[in-house]
């Protein structure tokens, strides 16, 4: 069966892949599939390739999967 995620930003759960990082100042919250809340521990940007860079990452330990918005791809 495939699956398919809708997010609204970039998130990854893996804090090894930022190449810059900055902790969350406030605490804030997502809700996932489940319909549970996580919290966003901070945020940054992860370089996939030297030439693609994806910005303003939401690092979410919790989660099971990384997940990228494509909308923001295509902007």
């Amino acid at each position: 069966m495939d699956y398919w995620f809708w997010c609204t930003d970039h998130m990854t759960f893996g804090s090894q892949l930022f190449s810059s990082y900055t902790s969350s100042p406030k605490v804030q919250y997502i809700t996932v599939v489940d319909g549970s809340d996580t919290n966003v521990v901070g945020y940054g940007n992860i370089d996939l390739q030297p030439s693609f860079k994806l910005n303003n990452v939401l690092h979410i330990p919790k989660l099971s999967y990384n997940l990228i918005f494509i909308h923001e791809l295509t902007w």
